[in-house]
This record gives structure tokens, sequence and C-alpha cells, in this order.
């Protein structure tokens, strides 16, 4: 491809986006729906489908990408793979929402609007539940709340089957090992987003769009902002004197707070680093050696 022809590739309106498009043909087809149907029923014409299933988004608005996902059931789906902020998780952000949904939305922005979404579910659902948060949080009254009851077994390898208000979550470690708690805990906050989202089906740990979302609103379930600041700013007070982290550094504080809030080491290091503990910490280590 010529340079030229990059160029105006970059400059074109038509901005090639082969996932949704993938995304929005499988689920047509999945619904049985024909081209001409579906454009009827979102308010475009069926040419301007048959592009949009080929990865071409000319001239299509927010208020066609929100009739889509409704008109096929994708529960968001398409809005992500648009990377479209869903008009709850906006709404939240700001009143003028649908300025960040233009066609330069850029992935950081997207991350942070997702990222209030994620801790406004956790905290209705912690006001549903009516269960105060001491230094963890407590699942089962989570569960409760969002009418899911979760079966734990043993097997050979990790699987997250989800049904009807059920979730059977399959763990390949020994009850012994100090793993097991951590990883438990996350396969349920997991499965217990997969239900505030309304989804029935969990592929963890292959990852797509629908268990991305879940595994990052499971991350706020178990390390609510609130919780890992209390957590994280408690450790750093107590030990500020002996040197723990000049030496240690942020794996010694993720480590910690990790076994305080019960959850996987490498969730504790994410939600620290989205918190700004791990900048913090490399800034006071270069200081200190300065």
């Amino acid at each position: 491809m010529s340079r030229e022809q990059l160029r105006r590739r970059r400059t074109s309106s038509a901005w090639p986006d082969e996932e949704l498009g993938a995304l929005i043909r499988a689920l047509r087809r999945d619904t049985l729906q024909r081209q001409t149907d579906l454009a009827a029923a979102t308010g475009i014409s069926a040419s301007q489908l048959s592009r949009l299933e080929r990865g071409r988004r000319t001239g299509v608005s927010i208020d066609v990408l929100i009739a889509l996902d409704t008109e096929l059931g994708a529960e968001g789906r398409i809005l992500a793979a648009a990377r479209v902020v869903p008009p709850p998780a906006a709404a939240l952000l700001s009143p003028l929402h649908r300025a960040l949904n233009g066609r330069r939305l850029v992935d950081r922005t997207a991350r942070a609007v997702a990222a209030v979404h994620h801790s406004a579910l956790g905290e209705q659902l912690w006001e549903r539940a009516g269960s105060a948060q001491s230094h963890r949080v407590q699942l089962a009254p989570l569960c409760r709340a969002a009418g899911l009851q979760v079966d734990l077994t043993d097997g050979r390898s990790l699987a997250v089957q989800l049904s009807e208000g059920r979730a059977l979550v399959t763990i390949p470690v020994q009850p012994a090992s100090p793993a097991r708690l951590p990883l438990e805990r996350f396969l349920v906050a997991h499965a217990l987003a997969h239900t505030l989202y309304g989804q029935t089906t969990c592929t963890y740990p292959r990852t797509n769009t629908d268990e991305d979302a879940a595994t990052a609103a499971a991350c706020y379930l178990l390390a609510p902002s609130e919780l890992l600041n209390r957590a994280a700013e408690d450790l750093r007070n107590r030990h500020s004197g002996d040197g723990m982290w000049s030496v240690g550094g942020a794996p010694a504080l993720a480590e910690a707070v990790a076994s305080r809030l019960g959850a996987p080491g490498w969730l504790t290091v994410r939600r620290l680093a989205e918190e700004g503990y791990l900048e913090t910490i490399a800034e006071e280590n270069c200081e200190c050696s300065d």
C-alpha cells in the first residue's frame, strides 16, 4: 500500500472495524434475520448495514448502534466492539455523555468510563445486599441479592458454567493450597459479574468482549476503591519506618493488600495500578535513592 493510500485510509470517515462487523453479522445470523429486515428495524438501509457488516462504519450514528444492540439482544456487546460507552455508564460520568461517543473516542477515555460503570455496579449491589464491607468483600450476601446460587466443585480444568440463577464453578486447585481461596473468590465474583450483565455464558479463561467486561467488573467487586485504599494506606503507614516498601516496593504492597482482601495477586496489582499506588511507590523509591 502506498503512502498516499495509507494517508487516505487514516483520514477516511469509513474507518474499518472488522470485529464490529463480524459480531453484527454473527448475531444477525444467530437470530435468523435478513439484512433487509434488520436494517428496517434499526432505521438504516440494507446497503448501509451490509457495509457495516463488512467493517465500514460510514455514517452510523450512536442511536443506530444502540438500536442494533437492542434488536439483536447483544446486551452491550455491539457497543463495546464499537468502543461506544453504554448510555447508563456514560450518564454516570457526564450529562454531555454523547460527546464521548464520537469516532475519535480514545481507549483511555473508554476505559475510564468503563471503570465508573463497573464500580457503580458493585455499589448498587452492595446497597441491595445491605452488606457492610469491613476488610474484605463478603460475596455470599451479594450473590443472594443478585439471585445467584454458586456451586463449587473440584476438577481438572478451570470452568464457569452459567444457567438461569445458577453458576457451577470448577476449580483445578487443591483445597489445601494457599492459592485456592483467592482463585475461588475471583471466579465467584466473575460469575456474579456475568449475572449483573445478564449474560448466560462464560468462556473464561478464554477472552472476548463479554469476558473482559466480567473480569473488570469482578476486579471492582473484590477490590473496591474504598477497601483497596484503606488496606493500602493502613499497610503503608504500619510499615513506613521499617523499609519494607523501599526493599519490596510494589510487589510487597500488592502481596500484603491481596492477603487482606482475599484476592488474587494479579487482580490486586491491576487495581493498585488503576488507583495510582504503583506509580506513587516508584516515585517514592526514586526519591529515597536520590
